[in-house]
């Protein structure tokens, strides 16, 4: 086979065999707030790090003001955008609170009407408010539009059963739950809804399926514990008081823990400023501004080092615009930092036989058939670099 030959067919599995793998950019991250990271090399012009924000001693003053910025920036070149204004909102509603983040969330429904985003967050800032009745009437709006988002119904039931409607709750709930993404959540809502109604032996049913679903839900066992008290069951009623007891304690801990990280002002505004850039990079890709997308996708990797999402919308970047080494760059990153990750050898392989190193990148396939040996994906292409070495 020729060396035209072994490049045109590896790059034709290159980009059938990663389709998937592409899809996955769009999922939401889990960020992980890092230390200070030296600004990772791309293969192109650095972008200005010379931001407060992107210095060793940033404060959570500078990284706030970072955030914000790029928010308000991308509704300044896209006034017209929901999406854009969605953004900003949960920037604000995150650093600058409930105002302004309002204000935002209602320029979003006024330009897209659909965006579910927006009315679950004017419901969550009704709901936190103690507006009742105006959560109802957001979160019922978010409800209408998507059967699938298993946050609104729990809140929605919340607001319901606050407006003593309990049986609208569990009309609602019931519904829900009935499905195939009812949640431990949505039914511990509908447990509670069961006990105000007194309707004991349902409640019992539904609290006892939801602890099996989440064993370490507290308000399950809790709801548990008084339902069987009611029934007259004192063993059952003591022994899930002792689970929820340890339960607590353990709870507890985790608070304490959860608190100092809350309070850690500069990890916390550090993560959420990573958060904004990524969605804005995000948002500049979509608008097919490669060069605005690069930059601000590079500053979250030096915000946080560690940044997997970031690298996978830069790898998606350079893959759409024929930049080969650069990613291969972040591929090798990639496999740095999630070792058993075989998504990231495959491309790793992919992209250096692409580069006609195909030593290098039969290595990196069989790395990826290593971690999992009964992916077709995998073997398909290992088996045809390997034999055009």
């Amino acid at each position: 086979m020729t060396a035209v030959r072994r490049r045109s067919l590896v790059y034709a599995i290159f980009i059938g065999a990663t389709a998937g793998f592409w899809l996955s950019v769009w999922s939401w991250p889990e960020d992980r707030s890092g230390g200070r990271a030296k600004p990772q090399s791309v293969g192109e012009r650095e972008a200005d790090f010379s931001d407060p924000a992107f210095s060793a001693g940033a404060s959570a003053a500078d990284l706030k003001s970072a955030a914000l910025r790029v928010a308000k920036g991308l509704v300044a070149d896209y006034p017209e955008s929901a999406e854009a204004w969605d953004i900003l909102a949960r920037t604000h509603f995150n650093l600058s609170g409930f105002d302004s983040a309002t204000e935002a969330w209602e320029k979003c429904v006024a330009l897209d009407p659909r965006l579910i985003e927006a009315w679950y967050g004017l419901g969550f800032i009704a709901h936190t408010e103690g507006d009742h009745e105006r959560a109802v009437d957001k979160l019922r709006k978010a409800a209408a539009l998507s059967a699938s988002d298993v946050r609104v119904p729990v809140l929605l039931a919340e607001e319901l059963m606050k407006l003593n409607r309990i049986e609208e709750a569990v009309t609602m709930l019931e519904s829900h739950v009935s499905g195939p993404l009812a949640s431990a959540a949505a039914l511990v809502s509908l447990g509670q809804a069961y006990l105000q109604l007194q309707q004991n032996e349902k409640a019992r049913r539904t609290l006892e399926l939801a602890a099996q679903i989440a064993p370490d839900k507290k308000s399950a066992v809790y709801g548990l514990a008084t339902v069987c008290a009611r029934l007259g069951d004192q063993a059952a009623a003591r022994r899930y008081q002792e689970e929820f007891a340890k339960l607590d304690a353990i709870g507890l801990e985790k608070g304490i823990e959860a608190y100092q990280q809350i309070n850690d002002d500069v990890a916390s505004t550090r993560q959420i400023a990573a958060r904004a850039f990524l969605d804005a990079g995000r948002f500049y890709r979509g608008q097919k501004r490669p060069g605005k997308a690069s930059e601000l996708l590079r500053k979250v990797v030096v915000l946080d080092s560690d940044h997997i999402e970031a690298r996978k919308e830069l790898l998606a970047l350079y893959e759409e615009g024929g930049r080969d080494a650069e990613a291969l760059e972040i591929c090798r990153q990639l496999s740095r930092l999630q070792p058993d990750n075989g998504d990231h050898w495959l491309n790793l392989g992919l992209l250096r036989a692409r580069l006609g190193d195909f030593e290098g990148a039969a290595t990196a396939t069989e790395r990826a058939l290593e971690i999992d040996p009964d992916n077709a994906k995998y073997r398909e292409v290992h088996e045809v670099i390997a034999r055009g070495k």
